[in-house]
């Protein structure tokens, strides 16, 4: 299990939000080869106030945390950071306004039946 949490300031439809975790599910199976089905995704809304974007993004940036049982290369996080941002710049998110985090964990920490 990939676990995913995706923070933002709320307002997007419904469709907007399937659309980008579909996305970010693409591009996880693309780049890590994370299978079709292993897919936990959630998305976190803030109010106005309660989600600082950084000086220079727009009220579109995002911040997709990952967490990895497993360790990618520097390599393989550079090109899923690119795959993200393409992907989700065609949904309208500017690339400068995705923030990628990765959490590597040992297998035995996360636990799902």
């Amino acid at each position: 299990m990939t676990p995913v949490k995706v923070e933002m300031l709320g307002g997007r439809s419904a469709a907007k939000k399937q659309a980008l975790l579909d996305a970010v599910h693409a591009a996880l199976e693309q780049v890590w080869g994370i299978s079709r089905n292993d897919r936990f995704q959630r998305i976190v809304e803030y109010p106005l106030g309660a989600f600082e974007i950084p000086p220079g993004h727009s009220d579109q940036f995002i911040v997709i945390e990952i967490t990895a049982a497993g360790t990618y290369s520097a390599e393989q996080n550079r090109r899923l950071q690119t795959e993200l941002s393409g992907r989700l710049e065609a949904l309208g998110i500017p690339r400068k306004d995705v923030m990628v985090v990765i959490r590597v964990l040992p297998a035995e920490q996360i636990l799902a039946e």
